[in-house]
């Protein structure tokens, strides 16, 4: 058991077990960053984001993935093929699940939800309260990286992430634990580390 560490025969008796002595309980924890996962497939589609791994390439432009969805829906924009179209304002997307959340977001808001503005993204679903946020999670669909690191060469779609990674090369470590000492790369690691003391 991934959560508590008994053995079992087989794999079936300890989802069993896992799903009766730890329900809600989210056992696969990110190293990198803060958050957790019920399943290990998720899991390892997060750490995906971290490591920049990518096994899922388009045939049509050979960009990488992180997950088998994010590539199927990618290789649906070089084919134009939009069959989820919206019986209210004819938008069509991708995936049926964008289209669900395009009708909830944009057709049946309550009034306090409508007060806020959302801008969707056609592709994924994805929305956001500032369409700048929205343009620059566009960036990621369709490939652009702007930031590219002077020591590597690797590039970014955010200049943020571009500027975390550089300090991997330079060692500059700006979030410092006021009771220890110990420096860190990013805020979420020593938010983590604070949890200890």
């Amino acid at each position: 058991c991934p959560v508590c560490n008994e053995k079992f025969q087989n794999r079936s008796e300890m989802r069993l077990h896992k799903a009766a002595a730890h329900p809600g309980d989210k056992p696969y924890k990110c190293e990198f960053c803060d958050k957790s996962f019920k399943k290990r497939c998720s899991y390892t589609i997060h750490i995906r984001t971290h490591t920049g791994e990518k096994p899922y390439i388009c045939p049509h432009c050979g960009r990488g993935f992180h997950d088998s969805k994010c590539c199927r829906s990618h290789i649906l924009t070089h084919e134009g093929h939009k069959p989820y179209q919206c019986n209210i304002c004819g938008r069509s997307f991708i995936m049926r699940g964008v289209l669900n959340t395009h009708m909830k977001q944009r057709h049946f808001n309550t009034d306090s939800e409508k007060k806020k503005e959302r801008h969707m993204c056609s592709i994924c679903g994805n929305s956001f309260t500032q369409k700048g946020h929205l343009q620059t999670h566009e960036k990621i669909h369709f490939g652009v990286k702007a930031h590219q690191c002077s020591f590597c060469g690797k590039s970014f779609v955010e200049k943020s992430a571009m500027t975390r990674h550089v300090r991997t090369h330079t060692g500059e470590k700006p979030h410092k634990c006021h009771i220890c000492g110990n420096a860190f790369i990013q805020s979420v690691q020593l938010r983590k580390h604070m949890v200890k003391h």
